[in-house]
């Protein structure tokens, strides 16, 4: 588990879309999203078959385990959850694990004329630089996915959620081991610092 410069665990970046509309939060252990037609929901859908409070997108241990994304489901009428190309149903109580990618739709269980809608959630990994939290209003960096991955870091694309650059950017973040030591972790950030520089020539 990665860690801050304070020693605080570092937050997963997750994103959760429908169409054009997108969400991003900062998971750290413990934390929670609540995905439903209420008002006081931080994923708002405001239809008709959606319960109030729908489902949980929770970071949190599975048992005995290391904190792992997952999709508790809250509802009567159950979330689907997209397992190539057929829907796994989750019931009420129940969660599933989230990978890097996954797909949802709520409600599972619908009348032939209510709308189903389709959620993408992306877990882009942990310690993002400022990344924007929709649930806080904090930080500057909607990260929209992974563009490539190098031996020195991995670059993400993103938007500037304050407005101050337009289009997209491109954000490279160090890699890093495990319990790496400060010299070590300086010398990365001077590498990163210096191929950006080169980079502007």
């Amino acid at each position: 588990m990665m860690v801050e410069n304070d020693g605080n665990p570092a937050g997963k970046v997750v994103t959760v879309t429908r169409g054009d509309q997108f969400w991003q939060f900062v998971m750290h252990p413990g934390r929670s999203v609540l995905i439903g037609r209420g008002s006081d929901c931080d994923v708002t859908l405001p239809y008709r078959g959606v319960s109030v409070h729908h489902a949980l997108l929770r970071y949190r241990p599975l048992g005995d385990s290391e904190p792992v994304m997952h999709l508790e489901d809250t509802s009567t009428n159950g979330t689907g959850m997209a397992s190539g190309p057929d829907w796994l149903p989750i019931r009420k109580g129940q969660a599933r694990a989230l990978k890097s990618l996954g797909k949802f739709v709520v409600p599972f269980n619908r009348k032939p004329h209510q709308e189903a809608v389709v959620l993408t959630v992306i877990n882009h990994g942990e310690g993002l630089p400022d990344a924007y939290d929709s649930k806080r209003k904090s930080g500057r960096w909607k990260y929209c996915g992974k563009l490539g991955e190098g031996g020195l870091g991995v670059v993400y694309r993103a938007v500037d959620a304050l407005g101050r650059l337009q289009g997209d950017i491109a954000i490279k973040v160090c890699k890093l081991a495990k319990n790496i030591k400060a010299a070590a972790k300086l010398r990365s950030a001077f590498k990163l610092h210096r191929e950006a520089q080169w980079s502007l020539q």
